[in-house]
């Protein structure tokens, strides 16, 4: 989210611009209206150089900036985050099938996630599983996956095999294998 704020010829800024330009322009007005020639003294010289009454005079002053200075930067950040709360939040369509189903399969390789998952369970050698290519059928309400993959079988070698199962087209849950 971007904020924005209106410079005096009625462009808009940045809020970092923005906040720069109202920090600049508050602090001239501050000091000036409050600045004698003893204050600008007590302001500007080197601690060293002040005498006790100027020494206090910069205390003053400093817990006057300290309090009243903090506080327009505090108000700003506090309309900044009611404003940012009142938006009214637009809630997300609701997901058409299609989009429930496409989420439940893989954007890398095309593997569904579910079924993958429950097909490495039942190798023999769960680590060597290698995905080759997964299909997909929508009918009488579920999903049919069917998955080609690699892996390793009893004897160790490396073997091309397929499994389908019926997937729940909503969750995605696994539901059984069709032999």
């Amino acid at each position: 989210m971007r904020i924005w704020g209106i410079r005096e010829d009625g462009r808009m800024v940045s809020f970092g611009k923005f906040l720069t330009i109202f920090l600049v322009v508050l602090k001239s007005i501050n000091f000036k209206k409050a600045m004698n020639e003893n204050t600008k003294k007590a302001w500007s010289s080197k601690a060293s150089e002040l005498t006790p009454e100027q020494l206090e005079k910069r205390k003053s002053i400093n817990k006057k900036v300290a309090k009243f200075g903090c506080l327009p930067i505090l108000i700003l950040i506090a309309v900044i985050f009611i404003y940012s709360n009142t938006k009214e939040k637009v809630p997300d369509a609701p997901k058409t099938r299609t989009q429930l189903i496409q989420q439940q399969f893989s954007k890398y390789d095309g593997s569904h996630y579910n079924s993958e998952a429950w097909i490495q369970k039942a190798m023999n050698d769960p680590d060597s599983y290698e995905h080759v290519s997964t299909e997909y059928t929508d009918r009488d309400g579920v999903l049919y996956v069917k998955t080609t993959f690699r892996g390793k079988n009893g004897f160790g070698a490396l073997i091309l095999n397929s499994k389908t199962c019926i997937v729940d087209p909503e969750t995605g849950a696994f539901l059984a294998w069709l032999e």
